[in-house]
């Protein structure tokens, strides 16, 4: 990496000038990162540079320094080997990437919301208004770092004065392009640092004019030496195969361009070894990086590369988000198909489905291209009669899952991941969504808007912060004609009585589906039971199980409910009322009677840490004989292991 950025390539250089150049470091080299916020010189007089350039080729390492830095923030690193005066204190530092920041399209945002978009949060680190207001009133201690300029969409907005439309107010919404460009030229959080990336060619776009940078650096590369230490790691098991590529690589200076990007050094090695593993032939070795290109759509090579890739970065949660980018990056759909259908289980690493941990916006675009892929294989496959044997599909019918755990997307990202569901064909029939999604009220407009068009059968969010104003959504979705929805998890989020009323009119409506609801664990009182049991005595309401454990039901709310269980229009078979502390032996003797009623289908009924005495509970064993070990499974199991003294 060097200080400035290296002179513009002459295009009537010789070819063998231009290739010694490649990854020459022609400023000064910067051994600590962190020397780019830090002026010159030590003198007083010199400020700190507070819009920082970094430009590079593709694949030269730009995203991984980007991350560095931030990690070194983190770890208090950063600073660690410097003794200017003037060291920077930064108390926030944020990752953004323009590619993250075109989801969000024409969309009008505020400054906040673009910040807790940072891939680098979690639900616990977001920023709220108090926060904010310390930031826009020192914003000395702010640095933001925007990845990919090349990447982003609206280049020409940010290069030119639109922005000027829109007020200089860190409070005010308005379109991304709009905040970036007020950001990246100072005039919101007057005093922050703000570093650009972006490959050397479209940075040329947003130098000058409206933009000036007080420093530039550049990531140049791998040196000559250092390739040669790369390809000797790299081949360190093998020393004849090291030797045969180190010789290739000397003798071919097309082949140093290609070497001196990491990421393709990679690729161009594994190349070399997957031929020199079938063939002791040096001619065989491609001479040029358009061969290598060209040759690299050989499936087999690509099959054996996705398989060193995972075992390098992890079969856990890494290998098959590895495996979905790759496959995104390479662009070519038809590869994808090819490949998803022979390797559909290198996808999925639980029985079912997919189960991702921490998927940020980005993810999702890997995540949604392969739900794409999937869904043109299944309607390949059922526009196929009879397929010859090696186009077959081997893609299980029980691949139908989604999970995520604490995942890190917004509402962009769940967005895009919806519409991908909406494709004919998409498999998906289950979306679990459990743990820190940064809900908001654009999510539940997603659900509202796009959920009816899926074939989601499932949907389980918990530990999300679903509040009442989102239920009203998802009943507007569950009493569409079109919604597949029979069962929906809404457990431990923030449910209270207002939302049971809004749940109980789409139970009633003909058109809803829903056969079995989960409300544990939220704020539900009586007086929501009152509204439940009205919608369990309409005919047209088909809930069969229904969940309220660990809420706010007393014996009033169990009268209710058996008023309801007796009505031979209601369906429950299955009633979990655990650990409702104020339900009593006055209660149960109301649900002993109801269950006794010819017309009560309850066929098991959990009351798990309810305040009931051994009496009752030993009358109802007694009375309901055969049936008590059904109704009441672990209470049963507890008396029978009392009274056998174990």
């Amino acid at each position: 990496m060097q200080d400035g950025r290296k002179p513009v390539e002459d295009l009537d250089m010789e070819r063998e000038e231009y290739l010694r150049r490649y990854g020459h470091v022609s400023g000064k080299p910067i051994k600590y990162p962190q020397e780019m916020f830090l002026s010159n010189t030590n003198t007083d007089e010199e400020t700190n540079p507070k819009f920082v350039l970094v430009t590079g080729k593709a694949g030269i390492g730009k995203t991984l320094f980007c991350q560095k830095l931030i990690q070194d923030w983190a770890d208090d690193k950063l600073f660690q080997s410097q003794t200017s005066p003037r060291i920077p204190n930064f108390k926030f530092t944020y990752l953004l990437t323009f590619h993250q920041l075109n989801l969000l399209g024409k969309d009008h945002v505020s400054m906040k919301e673009i910040l807790n978009q940072s891939s680098m949060l979690d639900v616990h680190s977001s920023i709220d208004e108090t926060l904010f207001e310390y930031m826009v009133d020192h914003p000395e201690e702010v640095l933001i770092i925007i990845d990919g300029y090349d990447e982003h969409s609206q280049q020409d907005f940010i290069a030119s004065d639109l922005d000027d439309q829109y007020p200089n107010n860190p409070h005010e919404e308005m379109p991304v392009a709009a905040l970036c460009a007020k950001l990246i030229k100072g005039k919101l959080l007057r005093g922050s640092s703000v570093l650009i990336t972006s490959r050397p060619d479209e940075s040329d776009k947003i130098e000058g004019g409206q933009i000036n940078f007080d420093r530039y650096f550049e990531i140049t590369g791998f040196s000559a030496q250092q390739v040669k230490e790369y390809v000797g790691k790299y081949f360190r098991e093998t020393e004849e195969m090291k030797n045969a590529v180190m010789d290739h690589i000397t003798k071919n200076d097309n082949l140093v361009s290609l070497a001196r990007i990491s990421v393709l050094c990679f690729l161009m090695c594994s190349y070399f070894e997957y031929i020199l593993e079938n063939s002791t032939n040096t001619d065989a070795l491609p001479v040029n990086s358009s061969d290598i290109y060209f040759e690299q759509k050989d499936s087999a090579f690509m099959e054996e590369l996705l398989h060193r890739l995972n075992q390098m970065f992890g079969h856990g949660f890494g290998g098959e988000l590895l495996r979905m980018k790759c496959l995104t990056e390479y662009q070519d759909l038809e590869f994808a198909q090819h490949f998803v259908k022979i390797h559909h289980n290198q996808f999925c690493n639980d029985e079912d489905g997919f189960k991702l941990n921490d998927l940020s916006d980005v993810d999702c675009i890997s995540l949604s291209f392969l739900l794409e892929v999937l869904s043109a294989v299944n309607e390949d496959e059922s526009s196929t009669k009879n397929p010859p044997p090696d186009q077959q599909s081997s893609i299980p019918l029980p691949l139908n899952r989604l999970f995520f755990i604490c995942p890190l997307f917004t509402q962009s990202g769940f967005s895009r991941i919806l519409r991908a569901l909406t494709k004919k064909q998409c498999p998906i029939v289950r979306l679990v969504i459990h743990d820190g999604l940064r809900w908001s009220q654009e999510c539940s407009d997603t659900i509202r808007k796009l959920l009816p068009l899926t074939e989601i059968t499932i949907l389980s969010l918990k530990y999300i912060q679903v509040t009442d104003a989102d239920v009203v959504n998802l009943c507007q979705a569950l009493q569409t004609p079109t919604c597949k929805l029979t069962t929906l998890h809404l457990s431990v989020d923030q449910i209270t009585d207002a939302a049971v009323v809004s749940l109980c009119q789409a139970l009633q409506t003909p058109t809803c589906k829903l056969t079995t609801l989960h409300l544990s664990v939220d704020q539900i009182t009586d007086a929501a039971v009152v509204s439940l049991c009205q919608a369990l005595q309409t005919p047209t309401c088909k809930l069969t199980t229904l969940y309220l454990s660990v809420n706010q039901i007393t014996d009033a709310g169990v009268v209710s409910l058996c008023q309801a269980l007796k009505t031979a229009s209601c369906k429950i078979t299955k009633l979990d009322l655990s650990c409702n502390r104020m339900i009593t032996d006055a209660g149960i003797v109301n649900l002993r009677q109801a269950i006794e009623t010819a017309s009560c289908k309850v066929t098991k009924l959990d009351l798990e840490g309810t305040q009931i005495s051994r009496p009752v509970y030993q009358h109802l064993r007694d009375l309901l004989a055969e049936n008590a070990e059904h109704l009441f499974p672990r209470a049963f199991r507890k008396l029978k292991e009392e009274d056998e003294g174990v």
